[in-house]
């Protein structure tokens, strides 16, 4: 090998460690962001969820007021996190759809956020039934298109959402490779998808 060589070596070395360190930080700031919504939900008492009207909520998703979607997204996705019972009612309401659409809110990034935790929260389910939902309302176009958003947080929760559903089975993971193409134009978040989705199996197994 020449000194040539060699510096080509390091210097490509030296580029996929520091690719891995970025990649690595980012995973783990997506990690975090989502255990600060996840303790911050649970500073709210189970009781006062469940005692509010499921229909209601529906309701405000439903609206064609933008902070009543908000307001109703955001008590659907802390009703979907209390379990498999109550994720099993809001699938009932046929809600699915609707939260799909919501993701085309681009004048609400909050939103978008919001709709897609609540789609996240559905196919990370054992019950393939739901995470079919998912795909039958086509929110997997949706959810790659959003890691196109100037938003870091809309990007990194399509990302965690559509790592969710590669994982729950090979029809899934191939509905996902299905919009390849679009994810191509996001080399690292396709890397980042194939992450989560490994990730995703191994919990599905233990």
């Amino acid at each position: 090998m020449t000194a040539l060589d060699a510096d080509i070596v390091l210097r490509r070395r030296s580029y996929y460690q520091m690719t891995d360190f970025h990649k690595n930080s980012r995973l783990v700031s997506m990690a975090k962001r989502r255990k600060e919504l996840s303790v911050r939900d649970h500073g709210i008492e189970r009781s006062n969820i469940v005692k509010q009207d499921l229909v209601s909520m529906a309701a405000k998703v439903n609206s064609t007021d933008r902070d009543l979607q908000l307001g109703g997204t955001v008590l659907i996705r802390k009703r979907l996190m209390l379990g498999r019972q109550e994720t099993a009612k809001v699938i009932q309401l046929g809600l699915v759809p609707r939260i799909v659409e919501l993701l085309s809110r681009e004048d609400s990034a909050e939103l978008q956020v919001e709709a897609v935790g609540c789609l996240s929260i559905i196919a990370s389910g054992v019950v393939y039934k739901w995470t079919k939902d998912v795909l039958d309302s086509r929110a997997v176009p949706a959810l790659v298109k959003l890691l196109l958003s100037p938003k870091d947080k809309v990007q990194e929760q399509a990302v965690h959402a559509l790592g969710n559903i590669a994982g729950d089975c090979a029809e899934s993971r191939d509905h996902v490779s299905a919009n390849e193409l679009q994810v191509g134009h996001c080399p690292t978040y396709a890397e980042d998808i194939h992450f989560l989705r490994l990730n995703r199996q191994k919990q599905l197994f233990r």
